[in-house]
């Protein structure tokens, strides 16, 4: 363990001399990150490394390894409207789901889907979830806001946040379940109860992770161990996993003490985050999370993990973040088996005209 933790610790500090050597100011910026590291090593060796099966990282923030950063693509035309989660169903053939159709919001609610491909755009929404769909809603009438959906194997799986209204609430936004065959013909399942109970929160996170290959038996130990995992804010904590084994009977990840447990990085650079609209996606080396950093936000904050429950800080100020009036907002992630790529889409509110596309190829991050 000590081995791994200073062969981390001089490979950072090879990659930081020979960044800073190009630097005018390269002198006091190596001398800072060596007093960084070497802080951050004194702290590893006590703590082991980081090591263990949960709770909060608290290494030092990192940034995406030179090689290996985000490559700006041709942005993807068409998708207007309001939160779009994206989903890859093939060799440049895409679907993107959202909340609204125009980019005003005047017709949101409902969750439309518009299709096509990253090379091509994507054409007029349709819906595919109503709000009279939303039947466990108060009222008998219900309003979508974000989403997360994700393609298996056969099938669809979302996670919706439903409202009985946007303007003058008084349900907050809960998340529900949805599955779909298709992914154009979707079945609501309602509101889900997490140990037990229906809470009143007002989330706005839409992180969801399939895992078809975990057992359709619950694991309490692990909670990363199960076929579904969400992460959302609003629940008291920063950023919160709940996990299930069939969509219906969802969990809070707790520590020993039944606490529910704040998956958010415990780093000073990101200390006062309160962090919305995260997105998540699981490579075959660890699971990612972008999320903005507040409410309205300033910078999207990338997150690494190598087990789902440990997170770091990959990148502070993640290029996925663009300073117009979406800043408000998050991006939306997915990753390409077929291709290793992992790709992020950020809604372009003012240009009303798509979104920007960005990809990274998968790998391993320092744990």
């Amino acid at each position: 363990m000590l081995g791994k933790c200073w062969l981390n610790f001089f490979n950072k500090l090879e990659t930081k001399m020979k960044d800073a050597s190009r630097a005018k100011t390269r002198w006091n910026s190596l001398l800072s990150f060596v007093s960084m590291l070497v802080c951050t090593s004194i702290l590893a060796l006590v703590a082991g490394c980081g090591g263990g099966g949960g709770g909060n990282d608290s290494t030092a923030n990192a940034t995406v390894p030179s090689g290996s950063t985000w490559v700006g693509t041709k942005d993807v035309n068409g998708t207007v409207g309001k939160y779009t989660p994206l989903v890859i169903t093939g060799s440049d053939a895409i679907r993107v789901y959202g909340n609204g159709k125009n980019i005003d919001g005047s017709d949101a609610g409902s969750l439309y889907l518009r299709q096509g491909s990253f090379s091509g755009g994507v054409g007029g929404a349709s819906a595919v979830i109503a709000p009279y769909q939303l039947s466990d809603m108060p009222g008998g009438i219900g309003f979508i806001r974000t989403s997360a959906v994700v393609k298996g194997a056969t099938k669809y799986y979302a996670i919706v946040h439903v409202g009985n209204n946007y303007e003058n609430n008084t349900s907050g936004y809960q998340p529900a379940w949805a599955t779909s065959d298709d992914g154009v013909n979707w079945s609501y399942h309602g509101r889900i109860k997490i140990d037990g109970g229906l809470l009143l929160v007002f989330s706005s996170g839409a992180a969801l992770i399939v895992q078809e290959e975990k057992p359709a038996v619950l694991d309490t130990v692990n909670p990363a161990n199960n076929r579904y995992l969400v992460w959302d804010d609003g629940y008291g904590p920063k950023l919160v996993l709940i996990y299930s084994a069939d969509g219906i009977d969802w969990h809070f990840y707790r520590d020993t003490n039944h606490a529910v447990v704040d998956v958010w990085p415990n780093d000073p650079a990101i200390a006062t985050d309160n962090p919305v609209f995260s997105t998540a996606s699981r490579t075959p080396f660890g699971y990612h999370i972008i999320a903005a950093d507040t409410y309205p936000s300033k910078h999207h904050r990338h997150l690494w993990s190598c087990n789902g429950l440990s997170f770091r800080v990959l990148e502070q100020n993640a290029p996925t973040y663009l300073n117009h009036d979406n800043n408000a907002k998050g991006t939306n992630l997915v990753f390409d088996p077929s291709t290793g790529l992992l790709h992020a889409i950020t809604l372009v509110h003012e240009q009303s005209t798509g979104s920007a596309h960005w990809t990274l190829q998968a790998q391993a991050f320092p744990c």
